[in-house]
């Protein structure tokens, strides 16, 4: 992944920086270099901080033999929404995270996206819809066209889903009892191998300051032997805030 946005990419799509093995992305590096490069286009590596000269210093991992052939794992935010009235569309239950292939076929997605549709409602017909956060608005096409969500058919061959994009199951008209059923609550037992109570605010604190080890896959650049160790990184708190 990216050493600065930590998006999930193929090798062909990442530049790296051999001595360091820094790698990032094209539109990261071209970020850096506009904010901290010199008149001459020098700047420090992002892990290294050495000065380099990025077109010269940073070259793809790999190169792909079709470039039409590379496929990202994205995290797709799945919602579900309903017409409460005739062109009105309101979200109901509880959203989730799928990670979905930014190209496959509307099959996959809707086989992908089935296992998400609460038990009650799998009767009920549903279309998938590639929608804004909200789940109101299309996330391709032109805000001007209000269009509420572009429908996968099986008259598309393929799908290919971009960041940003969401996945909305959409059903028709629903009656009261099913739309409270799907927004129902339950406290999974699984939360009883983290707290037998409620969280304290020493606990939140524990969790965000834990050791995390950095090892061979993940490891931290030495600035004094100027190579890849394997190391532990841990968070700590120095002062709080008055409140």
């Amino acid at each position: 992944s990216c050493a600065i946005c930590l998006e999930e990419m193929v090798d062909s799509e990442l530049l790296t920086h051999t001595p360091c093995g820094a790698l990032l992305c094209a539109t990261c590096l071209e970020s850096s270099q506009q904010h901290i490069a010199t008149e001459s286009g020098h700047m420090p590596c992002p892990v290294c901080q050495q000065v380099v000269l990025p077109s010269e210093a940073f070259i793809p991992l790999a190169t792909p033999e079709d470039p039409s052939s590379i496929i990202k794992l994205l995290q797709i935010t799945i919602l579900f929404r309903y017409e409460d009235e005739p062109g009105i569309l309101s979200l109901l239950g509880h959203p989730a995270l799928l990670n979905l292939p930014s190209n496959e076929s509307v099959d996959y997605y809707y086989s992908a996206v089935s296992s998400l549709v609460p038990a009650h409602l799998t009767t009920k017909p549903w279309s998938l819809a590639l929608t804004d956060r909200k789940g109101r608005y299309c996330s391709r096409c032109l805000f001007s066209s209000q269009c509420r969500g572009c429908i996968l058919t099986n008259a598309m061959k393929e799908v290919s889903l971009k960041p940003g994009d969401h996945l909305c199951v959409s059903f028709h008209r629903l009656s009261h009892d099913f739309v409270q059923e799907a927004s129902r609550v339950e406290v999974h037992s699984s939360l009883d191998t983290y707290w037998s109570s409620i969280a304290s605010l020493q606990d939140c604190l524990e969790l965000f300051a834990q050791k995390e080890i950095l090892g061979s896959d993940n490891p931290w650049w030495c600035p004094q032997c100027e190579q890849n160790q394997e190391a532990i990184r841990h968070l700590t708190i120095s002062h709080l805030p008055n409140t």
